[in-house]
């Protein structure tokens, strides 16, 4: 389930105190409704409000995805919280780890969304308990047991960092 509150607010110009709060995902008609009831035509003559915001609630934790920008097109982010609403908790882990990376950009996020199955993300790992894993799945090779006490993971961690990039919700690989 997704929480998404957006204020809408309409342009300087237009009728003083226009504002209306949506939630999303919505029909379109209420969209149309909303922005036709503060005095805009369509969604470019409107702006969000700054505390507006999109998180998703997975029944396990709220992920605080991103907070929209002023300008951006509240139909794409309508069909943007639709699909964040579809997402469980490690895809919802995945997105807001994406955007941590790469920005808050509707292009952004769309992207991670239509290529969720393409990010290979470690839920919950730091760089340094991923190295330890790698190590333990023999991604290195065969270590021998009596070997492993002397390697120094902090140092294999450093390492990944080419390929991966540690976040709040764990690590993604980025390469």
């Amino acid at each position: 389930m997704i929480i998404n509150v957006m204020h809408i607010l309409a342009y300087v110009g237009k009728e003083e105190g226009s504002t209306k709060m949506l939630r999303l995902p919505t029909d379109e008609e209420t969209i149309r409704k909303t922005l036709e009831e503060i005095g805009c035509q369509n969604s470019s003559e409107c702006i969000i409000a700054a505390s507006s915001f999109c998180a998703a609630d997975t029944g396990d934790d709220t992920v605080m995805l991103f907070r929209p920008h002023k300008t951006d097109d509240v139909y794409e982010l309508n069909k943007i919280a639709a699909d964040v609403e579809k997402l469980d908790t490690e895809e919802a882990h995945t997105l807001a780890a994406y955007i941590e990376i790469y920005g808050e950009s509707l292009e952004e996020i769309r992207y991670a969304l239509d290529h969720m199955d393409d990010l290979i993300f470690y839920d919950g790992y730091t760089m340094e308990g991923l190295a330890e894993e790698f190590i333990n799945e023999g991604v290195y090779g065969d270590i021998p047991e009596e070997a492993l006490k002397y390697i120094n993971y902090e140092k294999v961690a450093d390492d990944l960092y080419d390929d991966y990039s540690e976040t709040f919700y764990g690590v993604l690989a980025t390469a």
